[in-house]
């Protein structure tokens, strides 16, 4: 008897990060790499409230190699790897870092998607609209914010994220 497809729409990611591999890229060069580091990593949102989060001396470049750097070494990698983990939570759009979103609540992380919506209409002033990978075209700012279950763990050399989101789209 042939199986089933399953029946809700729910799609897992998951991710590892090496905790090394970020506390060498952050510690690069007396802390050059650090702040661009956290701008390809983090929207807006999400850099205006890190200095509340994880402390102002954290993010200096000061005393680059030390506990401190480690401790923000494993924040950037289980956040690392929750937004990868997300990104193959929802395979039926192209989601970027900036379009996911990481709040503390209550002591836990918590996961936003904001997901474009797809149109197949023409492009604006001559360039090409970005594509979802269903063929339709993405309409910038029109979309929808989706909640997402979010899992970090830290373990020694690794963090580690799961993601559990509802992928209404057909599989591709």
């Amino acid at each position: 008897m042939p199986s089933r497809p399953f029946p809700y729409p729910v799609s897992i990611g998951i991710d590892i990060c090496k905790i090394r591999r970020i506390y060498d890229l952050i510690s690069k060069d007396n802390g050059k790499w650090r702040r661009p580091f956290l701008r390809k990593i983090f929207n807006s949102q999400e850099r205006r409230t890190l200095p509340s989060v994880l402390g102002e001396k954290q993010l200096s470049t000061a005393g680059v190699h030390s506990h401190n750097t480690w401790r923000l070494a494993q924040f950037l990698a289980g956040r690392w790897a929750a937004k990868e983990a997300a990104i193959k939570a929802i395979r039926s759009r192209r989601a970027t870092f900036h379009e996911i979103t990481i709040e503390s609540r209550e002591g836990r992380p918590h996961m936003l998607i904001d997901l474009p919506r797809a149109h197949s209409t023409e492009t604006t002033a001559g360039k090409a609209a970005p594509s979802d990978r269903n063929g339709g075209e993405v309409e910038d700012g029109a979309g929808e914010t989706h909640e997402a279950r979010l899992s970090i763990s830290h373990d020694d050399a690794y963090a580690t994220a799961v993601v559990m989101a509802i992928d209404e789209s057909p599989e591709v």
